[in-house]
């Protein structure tokens, strides 16, 4: 009953596979002049240039150069700031860290010394 089954999958593969086979006859004459529209033939009419849609992105106002780096010195000092209150918060965290690992080593010790 096995081996029936098995001749059974080997043969419905085979045919699948069979279906899928490569045709190798595709026609290798597909040249520039041969296909009906050439790209440069396509767009040789387009004259306009591409315009945003205002729809999707509103074109943001023009800063002018002192604007700018006004804002980047802003921004890099906001960043400054943001860094240095990161560093207290991770400094806090290992206070707190240590606190917790001195507590652990304070209670396996006792409970080693009531062992012995």
């Amino acid at each position: 009953m096995k081996t029936a089954l098995r001749l059974g999958f080997a043969a419905a593969a085979t045919i699948a596979l069979a279906a899928c086979g490569n045709d190798n006859t595709v026609s290798e004459d597909v040249t520039a002049e041969s296909v009906e529209v050439t790209a440069d033939e396509a767009l040789e009419d387009v004259t306009e240039q591409p315009v945003a849609d205002q729809a999707v992105a509103p074109a943001a106002a023009p800063r002018e150069e002192d604007d700018t780096e006004a804002a980047v010195e802003a921004t890099v000092q906001e960043d400054a700031e943001n860094a240095a209150a990161a560093a207290e918060d991770v400094r806090a965290a290992l206070r707190e860290m240590e606190g917790t690992a001195e507590t652990a080593n304070d209670a396996a010790q006792a409970a080693t010394d009531s062992g012995n």
